[in-house]
């Protein structure tokens, strides 16, 4: 996740009201959070209440250990306020993404949230497996209308390694992640 990719993420949680709870699927371990990506857990923490976490490795600051592409996944969890999923469809092996919606509609209480992120222009990057998603906002739009609303999406413009890009032009255009905010249909 990028700096202005977690901004993005933190202002639209605090636009939404009531939110008493959140899950974040895809979350990694604290590590990553913590060190590898610092401002991650300052979202978490600028939000005030507790995020609960779900991620496919067992790893310390995981909630959940679940493959969120099996349909047992959701079985015994809570219904939330806010599902984030964050740079995770790119990872996603393509014949299980209907699954995977299916999960985090099933994981939201009525009328709540999904707030969800892919890269738009940034390249290859396999963690296990990349699928090469990369949709704009209509695309992803169009991926969650069966299930959710679109209250927005836009495109964000990542400038805080801007510094790299400008001294090697090889790396233009700056990255940019297509982000999204659905609500659940009933």
């Amino acid at each position: 996740m990028f700096l202005e990719e977690s901004r993005w993420v933190m202002n639209r949680i605090n636009e939404i009201e009531d939110v008493k709870s959140i899950l974040d699927i895809g979350s990694a371990d604290i590590n990553y959070r913590e060190e590898k990506q610092p401002y991650i857990s300052k979202m978490y923490s600028s939000v005030g209440i507790k995020i609960d976490t779900l991620d496919l490795k067992e790893a310390e600051g995981v909630d959940y250990v679940r493959d969120i592409t099996e349909r047992e996944c959701v079985n015994g969890l809570d219904k939330y306020d806010v599902v984030l999923v964050c740079n995770l469809l790119e990872h996603i092996i393509p014949t299980k993404i209907d699954t995977v919606l299916d999960n985090i509609y099933m994981l939201l209480k009525s009328k709540s949230y999904c707030i969800v992120t892919v890269p738009y222009n940034i390249g290859f990057h396999p963690s296990p497996i990349d699928n090469g998603f990369r949709p704009n906002v209509d695309e992803l739009e169009n991926i969650f209308s069966s299930r959710f609303e679109k209250v927005i999406t836009e495109k964000v413009i990542c400038s805080h390694y801007r510094e790299p890009y400008l001294s090697n032009p090889d790396l233009l255009p700056l990255p940019e992640v297509t982000c999204g905010v659905m609500r659940k249909r009933l």
